[in-house]
Order: structure tokens, then sequence, then C-alpha cells
């Protein structure tokens, strides 16, 4: 019987290959601080489930909806992502599941054209399921959409479309966390695009 995803911290030293360990007291540790290549790996897994997309694509993928900003936002992908881990304090378990479950969406539909104006609120709702199911002292939603200064409501509504997007089925196995997590490890060796997330 599989156990929680939530990997041990001497797993996620190994599997990072660097030392970004958080201290033993959670309000100590500062996100990745020397560890941005782990965000520059994750930027790039998403913008391989975006592609090329320039333009809002929904087709069959209504439910992306709520998803989708009018514009392109403003600030990078790197500087977001490193925004969330770094006031959140995510640990690379969380990272790794976030990841899944945009997977996820991705394999159950693979009509639906994710793009750099889906793909910010898509991330951040994943990062936000992947806290609350992994640690139950974590973050909850006013934390979140107090940090990208969006609306509670907002914030409900966009876990609600995403939670129904996945059928609630959260649950990682560690035999998949293993996968994706080497996956990602592998700093996405040249020429090579990992496979999960096409």
């Amino acid at each position: 019987m599989s156990s929680l995803v939530c990997a041990p911290v001497e797993l996620e030293a190994t599997l990072l290959g660097i030392n970004c360990r958080p201290s033993e007291k959670r309000e100590g540790w500062q996100g990745f601080g020397e560890c941005g290549s782990a965000v520059d790996v994750i930027s790039e897994v998403l913008r391989s489930l975006c592609g090329c997309e320039d333009s809002v694509e929904l087709g069959d993928g209504e439910w992306l909806r709520d998803f989708t900003s009018d514009s392109e936002p403003s600030f990078g992908l790197n500087s977001f992502i490193s925004f969330l881990v770094k006031r959140a304090g995510c640990p690379f378990s969380v990272l790794v599941v976030a990841l899944i479950y945009l997977d996820r969406l991705k394999q159950d539909d693979p009509s639906t054209t994710l793009s750099m104006f889906t793909i910010h609120r898509l991330f951040l709702t994943a990062l936000l399921l992947a806290c609350k199911f992994l640690d139950d002292r974590g973050h909850g939603n006013l934390f979140f959409a107090q940090m990208v200064n969006c609306s509670l409501e907002e914030m409900n509504q966009l876990e609600r479309a995403m939670l129904a997007k996945l059928r609630f089925k959260l649950f990682v196995s560690d035999k998949t966390f293993a996968t994706y997590a080497s996956c990602l490890v592998s700093d996405l060796l040249p020429g090579s695009v990992m496979p999960m997330f096409i």
C-alpha cells in the first residue's frame, strides 16, 4: 500500500542534487534561495506544456475560461514561480505534485491548449492544491489570494474548477512521484523534452 507522497527531506536533497533543504523551522526557510535552477527547470516544463501558443484557443477546454487572463502577464514565468515558491515556502515535493496535477489536466484533455494566458493561474492553483494535500498545516486560499492580489472568491473558484477537472483525484503514488521527480532533476537533458509533460 502506498504512503503519502511527501518525500522525506533527505530524499528531496538527493533528488535535487543540491543542498536546498528546509531548516527545522518552516518559518526560517527562505524557499529555494540558491536553488534557482529548480525554478528554471519548472519554468521550462511549464513552457513546454504551453507550447508556442500566443493566442487563447479554448476549443473543448471551456473549463479553462476561469484560468484565462485578458493579456499575458507582464512579469516572466520564472519570476512568478520564484515569488510563489519563496513566499509560500514550498518544498520540492509540493512543486513535483503541482506539476503532476497540471500534467493530469493536459493528459485528460489533450485538445486543451495551454498558453501564457492560462499557465500562471493554473500553476498557482495546482500549487495551492499540492500544498493543501501534502501539508495540513500549510497555507490556505486566503494566503494564496493575498499573495497574488486576487479576491478570495476568485481563488476559491479556481480551486473548485481544478478540483472538478481532476475529479478530486489528488493522490499521487510514490512511484509516480519518483518518476516525475527524477525527470525534473535530470534538468531537461539537451535536445529532449520530458515525454510526460507533452
